[in-house]
C-alpha cells in the first residue's frame, strides 16, 4: 500500500489543476448574468466525479442545477457517507483584489492559489473529492455519496426541493460530512463536529397612514418602535443570545 503522505504529494499537481479550473469559472449564484457560468461549473464537477470513479448527475432546479454524485466503494451493505459541498461563490469587486478574481493561480512562494472561491468553498470540495478517490484506489469499507449545491451564496433557495425530489438518493445516509469550513491557520486544519444555523423571518407592523406629532399624540398613540423594540427582545436574551421562540 502506497503511504498516504506519498499518494498526496502525487495528486497534488492534480489538486492545484482542478482548483485553479474551478476556481476560474465565475460560478455567482445571485448574479442572473452568471447563469450559465455556474451551470458550467456544475457540469465541470460532475464529470471531474466520473474521472474519479463515481457516477454524477446535475438536478434541475428552478434556480442553479445541484450535482448528485456517488461511489461505491464498499458495496452492498457498507456505510454510506454523504459529503456537502457548494460550488456556487460570492460576487467579487475587483477593486479588492490584487489581481482579477477569477483568474486563478498559484503562487509558489506562499504555495496558496489565489482567487474567488478557492477556500469557499471550491478548495473543500475538491479536498474531499480527492480523499474519496484515495478512498477509492484503498478499498476503503464506505460507499461516498456527494451533493454540490449551487445556491448556498444565495440563500439555499431551491435546496429543500433538491431534498424532496430525490428522496431515493437521500436515503440510508449514516453519516454527512459538511465540508465549507476554515482552518485555524495556514498550517493547522480543523474539524467543526457543530455548526450553528439560520431562520429568516419579515416583520411587517402596520401603523397610521399618516404622520403624527410627538407632542400631540406622544403617550397616547404607541411607539411602533417601541412596539419592534419589543417584539425583538422577546425573540432572543441580547445578554447570552438564547433564542427564545420555542
Amino acid at each position: 500500500m502506497v503511504s498516504s503522505g506519498l499518494r498526496v504529494e502525487q495528486l497534488e499537481p492534480e489538486f492545484v489543476r482542478r482548483l485553479i479550473d474551478s476556481a476560474s469559472i465565475p460560478s455567482v449564484s445571485s448574479d442572473p448574468i452568471h447563469k450559465d457560468d455556474v451551470r458550467r461549473c456544475a457540469e465541470y464537477l460532475a464529470e471531474l466525479i466520473k474521472e474519479d470513479g463515481g457516477t454524477a448527475q446535475l438536478v434541475e432546479t428552478d434556480g442553479h442545477p445541484a450535482v448528485l454524485g456517488e461511489m461505491a466503494i464498499g458495496g452492498r451493505g457498507a456505510p454510506i457517507l454523504l459529503i456537502y459541498n457548494h460550488y456556487d461563490v460570492q460576487p467579487a469587486d475587483p477593486k479588492e483584489w490584487e489581481n482579477p478574481p477569477f483568474n486563478a493561480f498559484y503562487s509558489s512562494s506562499r504555495n496558496a492559489v489565489f482567487g474567488r472561491g478557492a477556500t469557499d468553498d471550491k478548495g473543500p470540495l475538491l479536498t474531499a473529492l480527492t480523499a474519496a478517490k484515495i478512498a477509492s484506489q484503498e478499498g476503503i469499507g464506505v460507499n461516498l455519496k456527494f451533493v454540490y449545491e449551487g445556491e448556498e451564496e444565495s440563500c439555499s433557495v431551491h435546496f429543500s426541493d433538491v431534498v424532496r425530489d430525490n428522496r431515493i438518493f437521500f436515503n440510508g445516509i449514516d453519516s454527512v460530512v459538511f465540508s465549507d469550513s476554515l482552518w485555524l491557520s495556514s498550517g493547522q486544519p480543523a474539524i467543526e463536529y457543530g455548526l450553528r444555523g439560520n431562520v429568516y423571518a419579515h416583520l411587517y407592523l402596520k401603523t397610521s397612514d399618516n404622520d403624527k406629532h410627538s407632542g400631540e399624540f406622544g403617550g397616547v398613540a404607541r411607539n411602533p418602535l417601541a412596539e419592534l423594540a419589543e417584539v425583538i427582545s422577546a425573540c432572543v436574551d441580547a445578554k447570552t443570545g438564547f433564542v427564545k421562540i420555542p
